[in-house]
């Protein structure tokens, strides 16, 4: 079946997107999915239904040759009526020459009908047996075709609950298809039972014909011989090269078997190559119902699918909106994703080529398109445990990205979000620090730290305070700086909560200090981060990330910051709000602890 690709008007204006803080919040991934998904669903059932009622209508033409055939065939099977009146004529005749002579002898009569003693030979059993036998398979196969067409009306059935709902649950039954093999079921099983009929049909037609000629059997029999030899190689020949056009059911089952018992055989061993094409089973596992683990698959499903450049650039874009580490371990473990994600990372320019005439400024948004593919490329190096997966193609894309342009700012970006602040910070941890020559961007990181913790103390979540804070002390501690190694980047980028807050803490403190004033404006980050501090504690305190013993030492951390004398305006009132905070996720625990005892 052919996957059709999403495609959107090349008339259409597209907007840039900027890493959104929720997967999908600016909606123009969840646009282009839904358009994306609609498409292939139409394409896969509307293929599966002109294929299905193919099927019904051979079904009816071979069945109704195949009952014709029967009506010759089936009276082969008990005794000529004739016989047995013959047989009694035969006797009346003798008897009545007896009478007629008038003799007085008595004739023996044989009282055995040959109805009685009649047997069918083997042979017109074996061609009754094979004839009824194509008729029930193209029976069974004509029934499973009108429950296929029903499988396909409950697969398209649609309910109320709003576009998101209907979105996840068109995925669910998406993944329940792939999971069941619905596509196998009725595009190649179905089929091979009509098939298998229709070569046991002729097989029973060449036994009939030699039953009657076996001169006339060998006639049909040599040319069936010669298809079914043809439709056997054809079949094979999948097996010698994967992109031979001549496919058919029996050629696809073949390819499954000899894939699984290359890797049962793999598995036997305890060695799967890494080139084995293995079956279907990199796919994500069903129990995974969440919503997170549904917005993965979508945004694999639209990587690995779709050829639409906006709907690439939009899916680039919500991949570091995935904080989930398990769901993001999984993506990038995807062979498909992983392969696909690096043919256009590879292949940017060309891919790019295509928004030609559909912006305003195609050499900016080209440049500011690479830098949203190369920042999605470090969040996932610094994401996922790359030791066991090759990621050398992101490392190589990562260090060919000019390093001029690593701290750029979105085109059109007015209130960049946390998502994208953190995550060009760590493109540029991991293009000028850990790939080395950060010297000639020095002075360009301070002043990204003191403009992006303006919309950090907007709108801040504890992975990006604690990465800004990790930042702050990179760029002012020059003990820092030296022990910057890529799995203190990682645990920085992720946030985790314990080390989220000593390195809050830490950053703090260097902000406190005299000769971190002389590199950049301290005071402003410094107001700009107890103010995202405030905000972190408001929205963690509902998750319960942070205990209370944590919060109780960031308070005590920004004690001492929030009693600086340019900081007095508006230090009580931050100050009051943190200990509200505090004071709530305390609360929170009590209650917490008091309902488990």
């Amino acid at each position: 079946m052919n996957i059709a690709t999403e495609n959107i008007s090349d008339t259409t204006k597209i907007k840039f997107p900027i890493p959104p803080d929720k997967f999908g919040q600016d909606g123009n991934f969840y646009r282009c999915y839904d358009s994306l998904a609609q498409e292939l669903d139409d394409d896969m059932t509307n293929g599966l239904k002109e294929q299905l009622n193919t099927i019904l209508v051979f079904t009816g033409l071979f069945a109704g040759v195949n009952t014709a055939f029967l009506a010759l065939t089936l009276p082969l099977l008990s005794s000529d009526p004739t016989g047995d009146t013959n047989a009694l004529l035969a006797q009346s005749n003798a008897l009545l020459m007896q009478l007629v002579s008038g003799r007085n002898d008595t004739t023996s009569v044989d009282p055995t009908l040959p109805s009685a003693a009649f047997s069918p030979s083997y042979s017109i059993f074996t061609i009754n047996a094979l004839f009824a036998l194509s008729l029930t398979l193209a029976i069974i196969s004509s029934f499973l075709t009108v429950i296929g067409l029903q499988w396909l009306v409950y697969y398209r059935e649609r309910s109320g609950g709003g576009p998101d709902y209907q979105r996840w649950q068109q995925l669910q039954r998406f993944l329940g298809a792939e999971q069941w093999h619905l596509e196998t079921i009725l595009e190649d099983i179905l089929p091979l039972f009509l098939q298998i009929g229709l070569i046991i049909f002729c097989v029973s037609l060449v036994l009939y014909l030699r039953y009657l000629s076996p001169a006339l059997s060998l006639v049909v029999g040599l040319p069936f011989c010669g298809g079914l030899a043809v439709f056997i190689g054809t079949a094979l020949c999948t097996l010698w090269d994967k992109y031979c056009p001549i496919h058919s059911s029996l050629s696809h089952l073949l390819l499954r078997a000899v894939h699984s018992l290359l890797w049962v055989i793999a598995k036997w061993k305890h060695a799967v190559p890494s080139n084995l094409p293995l079956p279907e089973g990199d796919r994500f596992k069903r129990m995974e119902k969440t919503i997170q683990s549904l917005q993965a698959i979508a945004l694999r499903r639209a990587i690995c699918i779709s050829d639409d450049p906006a709907t690439l650039l939009y899916s680039a874009a919500n991949i570091p909106s995935i904080e989930t580490t398990i769901i993001k371990e999984q993506l990038w473990a995807s062979p498909a994703f992983r392969q696909r994600f690096l043919e256009i990372f590879q292949n940017f320019y060309d891919v790019m080529s295509h928004f030609s005439g559909r912006v305003d400024n195609p050499r900016q948004f080209t440049e500011s398109a690479r830098h949203l593919y190369c920042v999605a490329a470090a969040h996932i190096l610094l994401s996922v445990d790359s030791d066991h997966m090759d990621c050398s193609a992101l490392w190589e894309g990562i260090a060919k990205f000019d390093a001029a342009k690593v701290l750029m700012s979105y085109p059109t970006a007015e209130n960049p979000t946390s998502i994208s602040i953190r995550s060009t910070l760590g493109l540029f941890t991991l293009r000028c620090i850990h790939l080395g020559r950060y010297q000639e961007q020095f002075d360009a990181l301070g002043d990204y730290l003191i403009s992006s913790s303006e919309y950090l103390a907007g709108g801040s979540d504890l992975a990006s305070l604690s990465f800004s804070s990790w930042m702050v002390c990179w760029y002012t501690d020059r003990k820092t700086r030296n022990a910057a190694s890529l799995e203190k980047i990682a645990q920085a980028y992720t946030g985790y909560p314990v080390g989220a807050m000593e390195t809050v803490e830490q950053a703090l403190t260097i902000l406190l200090q005299t000769k971190s004033r002389k590199l950049f404006d301290c005071d402003a980050v410094l107001t700009n981060m107890l103010q995202g501090v405030e905000r972190v504690l408001t929205y963690e305190q509902a998750n319960l990330d942070v205990n209370a013993q944590q919060g109780f030492r960031l308070l005590e951390s920004c004690e001492e910051a929030l009693r600086r004398p340019r900081l007095l305006p508006l230090a009580s009132q931050i100050r009051e709000k943190l200990r509200l905070n505090v004071a709530e996720i305390w609360r929170r625990e009590y209650v917490a602890r008091r309902a488990n005892n």
